[in-house]
């Protein structure tokens, strides 16, 4: 038991849930095309209103998500620094995809 543990460990083979905020907002991401930062929280509550404690949580969850390359984010208008950003899907996403059909 000890050795399939440490081989889960060494290939990192941890799969998140579906439901994980993370999750939550790549297939956000996916959907809405290149939302913004109010886009997504809108979307968000919508869809699952427990996911995210604070629109800081969203946002602490989105620059995670930035800083391992699964999103990637530029300023809506440049020139203006009080604005919000757009999001877009960065090179490994690793999405979960939900299918009613099928147990994750």
């Amino acid at each position: 038991k000890m050795a399939f543990r440490q081989t889960l460990v060494c290939l990192k083979k941890f799969s998140p849930s579906p439901s994980a905020p993370s999750q939550i907002l790549l297939r956000l991401v996916e959907k809405l095309g290149s939302p913004t930062t109010s886009e997504l929280w809108e979307e968000a509550a919508k869809a699952n209103s427990t996911s995210f404690n604070s629109k800081n949580h969203m946002k602490k969850t989105l620059r995670f998500l930035c800083n391992a390359e699964r999103l990637e984010t530029k300023p809506k208008d440049p020139t203006n620094h009080k604005v919000n950003f757009i999001f877009k899907l960065g090179r490994r996403p690793d999405i979960l995809r939900v299918d009613s059909e099928a147990n994750l």
